[in-house]
């Protein structure tokens, strides 16, 4: 899938009113990362920096390099579903 391709489709889901368990869980990822400060743009051209987030720049860059990684987000998703096993 190109990425305009997948951009439109997140758009639309984004602005869907209604909802479904699926779109509200994209819907949640997105507020999620704005919390993390993915959405953060200081040198934005109209001044729209966007939300910070509560993460500090080095965390910032750690999310965005794991997302960018599809088996490391695969493993950390197992992790905190399964645990580490340290508590067993």
């Amino acid at each position: 899938m190109k990425i305009e391709e997948a951009r439109r489709k997140i758009e639309k889901m984004l602005n869907d009113p209604y909802g479904s368990h699926g779109i509200n869980a994209i819907k949640q990822l997105f507020k999620s990362l704005l919390d993390c400060g993915q959405g953060y743009m200081p040198d934005h051209p109209e001044g729209k920096s966007g939300p910070s987030g509560y993460l500090d720049s080095g965390n910032i860059a750690a999310v965005s390099k794991v997302l960018s990684d599809k088996q490391t987000t695969l493993e950390l998703c197992h992790m905190l579903y399964y645990g580490t096993g340290d508590d067993e």
